[in-house]
């Protein structure tokens, strides 16, 4: 248990003393040698973490964390232009709330999300836009309006844009374009 150091010689025989191991070492086995070994501090690894079903282990700030194992894109814009996951185009028309995205269980790998967009009517009976978009991630409710530019309410405070988001949620502001795109 290193309290003694030994050494074999040959036609003298082992000989041992006393020994501790210095500040920095422990007493360990490696590869079948006990000895005094530099303790080593394990650095973060996604080996030693488990993740819940359809997620997978990312090494992320050089932290491991779980992720979704597959991502996807839908958007709207526009006079109401709905890309989906899957890939298709809509047009909607008419002033009207519309979900574009949420999660479907609560038991989802994704955090609980929400995204919804207020269309508007521009004056003409035949054009419609997009007023506001709503985000809403694991309780923090982020909205958008198109009157408001480089203003958004954050869980009902009025701000300017750069926000100050929770850790999981990010704002990106590209011209009079703001997207809140997660982490999840």
């Amino acid at each position: 248990e290193c309290q003694k150091s030994c050494t074999c010689v040959p036609t003298r025989g082992v000989t041992c003393e006393s020994h501790s191991c210095s500040r920095g070492k422990t007493c360990q086995i490696r590869d079948g040698v006990m000895g005094c070994i530099i303790q080593d501090i394990p650095k973060p690894s996604c080996s030693v973490v488990r993740c819940r079903e359809g997620t997978v282990c990312k090494m992320i700030n050089g932290q491991p964390e779980c992720v979704p194992v597959s991502q996807g894109t839908c958007w709207a814009g526009g006079y109401l232009h709905y890309h989906t996951f899957d890939g298709r185009a809509y047009d909607f028309h008419g002033t009207c709330n519309y979900m574009v995205a949420k999660t479907c269980r609560d038991d989802s790998v994704l955090p609980s999300f929400h995204v919804s967009v207020k269309s508007e009517n521009s004056g003409n009976t035949e054009v419609f836009y997009i007023g506001s978009v709503t985000v809403q991630v694991d309780g923090v409710t982020v909205t958008a309006a198109r009157a408001e530019v480089g203003f958004v309410w954050v869980s009902a405070c009025h701000t300017c844009h750069p926000a100050p988001m929770p850790t999981l949620l990010v704002l990106l502001n590209k011209g009079q374009e703001t997207a809140p795109p997660t982490s999840a």
